[in-house]
């Protein structure tokens, strides 16, 4: 799952810079009209991070993640993905409901 040299410190501390980004986001995204622009706001974060600690390739404008956080975008995903910023599943009452007990998990 993870790549061969990372260290449990690392790993810890990259989930938990992911469960930070996606409880500032969720407590952004108070209605359904803000799930969109909170979706575009994790790409955007994704985009400073790698701005900013990643290499630029080879003959392109594109930057890469560093091997320390090259997990960050996986994990994002989720977030994107999944039910509390996600329009795929469910109503949007019982998003509401999981955005407000993800929010309270400490």
């Amino acid at each position: 799952m993870w790549p061969s040299g990372y260290f449990h410190q690392d790993v810890a501390l990259l989930q938990v810079a992911a469960v930070l980004i996606a409880k500032k986001t969720v407590l952004n995204a108070k209605s359904v009209r803000d799930l969109a622009d909170m979706r575009a706001s994790v790409d955007e974060r994704l985009k400073d991070i790698a701005q900013k600690f990643g290499n630029t390739l080879p003959k392109s404008k594109l930057r890469s993640f560093p091997a320390s956080l090259a997990k960050l975008p996986e994990l994002l995903f989720h977030l994107r993905r999944g039910p509390l910023l996600g329009s795929i599943i469910g109503h949007e009452d019982e998003r509401a409901v999981y955005r407000s007990l993800y929010l309270q998990v400490r």
